[in-house]
């Protein structure tokens, strides 16, 4: 089964277009206070650059380490082009988080000036 970009499949196989993706663009308008911002990325990567307020919880470690994050604010993850977030976005949601991926990940950022 493959999957189209923009798409998420659920674990039973169907899928909402959509559903869990971001713009950078739409994301610096989101209220800081309201969120969660995780990067997902290694540590050695999260020290280099990274967003103002993200914490850093690596993909591999997610599930082990999902009791960190509040499920009553929504989380929004980013890797470095966005391919990995969507794995995080799956697990978590899975976990029943409300979850988006930032859409490019960091290099949307830096490709639109905005860091």
């Amino acid at each position: 089964m493959s999957c189209e970009p923009g798409q998420v499949l659920n674990a039973d196989g169907g899928g909402r277009r959509n559903s869990s993706i971001i713009s950078a663009a739409d994301f610096v308008k989101l209220q800081p206070e309201t969120i969660q911002v995780i990067d997902i990325r290694t540590k050695n990567d999260f020290s280099k650059d990274g967003l103002k307020g993200a914490v850093n919880i690596f993909l591999h470690d997610i599930v082990n380490e999902a009791d960190k994050i509040d499920k009553s604010r929504p989380v929004y993850v980013y890797c470095a082009n966005g391919s990995k977030g969507s794995i995080a976005v799956m697990v978590l949601r899975d976990l029943g988080f409300e979850v988006y991926n930032i859409d490019g990940g960091l290099n949307a950022f830096k490709e639109a000036g905005i860091i």
